[in-house]
């Protein structure tokens, strides 16, 4: 349900905005990364006929010419920076989800407390600056695995930020609105759970109607909002961005060991050359990997909460 959720985020997203322009700079890049593999084709070359491990690289990519095997490589290695450069502006998210997740992986509480909706909105406003790396952006024209690499770092990106920026409008609406019998009664946002709950202006960011609570008068508008089953709507539906923040850090852990079976499969150090080493490799599987960028527990499905 929560890959369902997702689908569609494309449009209008980062990799929109890549268009017109990205095949000039990405072509670009394709050479540098080409070259590097180029200078040791002839010594590959020559081993070609070779048993052991270069025999099984070959049959694993027996379905591909040496053309292909080159931009490959070269794709590969162009992901693989992109995930290298991006880890700084990651680590803060990473920080700020784990600080919070325990006090949202079973779902929004019910009594939500001034400091875990300044967490949260701490970890909507770092997955906010994250900074997309430019040839990541280009995912859907990069081959084979890399494309593959990239758009998992990049449904990272969208899922975890839609997530926890419902998931702080979720948190604040409910903190305003205060069910006592057929009374309602209003709370401000503090701090940085105010800039993200200003930022949703008065449409009523993530689907939420628009809190006229904080300056309505009317009777019939007041008791329509503060009844028991929107606050339970709402507990509910943060179920599922609370999901969507999990399954976009399982996606970001899983790139690692993508990326050491893909470098490997493609001829690794001896194919690569000084296009990307075998230390560049480990730094990516260490960082995008279950013990960095994991979220645990996982949490219950929706069934379980909001009752």
């Amino acid at each position: 349900m929560r890959v369902a959720l997702a689908r569609g985020r494309s449009a209008g997203m980062r990799v929109a905005l890549a268009k017109g322009r990205s095949a000039p700079v990405l072509r670009a890049a394709r050479v540098r990364a080409a070259a590097a593999v180029a200078t040791i084709a002839v010594t590959l070359a020559g081993c070609a006929g070779g048993g052991g491990a270069a025999g099984g690289s070959k049959a694993a990519l027996s379905g591909s010419t040496p053309a292909q095997r080159r931009l490959q490589r070269a794709d590969l290695a162009i992901a693989a920076h992109g995930l290298l450069q991006v880890r700084p502006s990651i680590r803060p998210e990473l920080a700020a989800s784990r600080a919070v997740w325990p006090a949202v992986v079973d779902g929004l509480p019910r009594a939500i407390s001034a400091d875990t909706r300044e967490a949260i909105a701490r970890a909507a406003l770092r997955a906010r600056a994250i900074a997309t790396p430019h040839y990541i952006s280009f995912a859907g024209q990069l081959t084979g695995v890399a494309s593959h690499i990239a758009g998992l770092e990049l449904s990272y990106e969208e899922l975890v930020l839609r997530g926890w920026t419902l998931t702080s409008s979720a948190a604040d609406y409910m903190a305003r609105v205060s069910v006592g019998g057929s009374s309602l009664t209003v709370g401000n946002a503090p701090g940085e759970a105010g800039a993200v709950a200003g930022s949703a202006g008065s449409s009523g960011q993530g689907g939420f109607p628009a809190t006229h609570a904080a300056g309505a008068t009317g009777s019939s508008a007041r008791e329509g909002l503060a009844t028991a089953a929107a606050a339970g709507f709402l507990r509910v539906n943060a179920v599922l961005y609370i999901g969507c923040i999990y399954d976009a850090h399982h996606n970001l852990s899983t790139i690692g060991e993508q990326v050491k079976q893909a470098y490997a499969q493609l001829g690794g150090a001896a194919a690569f050359g000084a296009a990307l080493r075998p230390a560049e490799v480990q730094a990516i599987a260490h960082f995008y990997s279950p013990a960095v960028a994991l979220l645990e527990p996982s949490p219950p499905s929706s069934s379980a909460i909001g009752s």
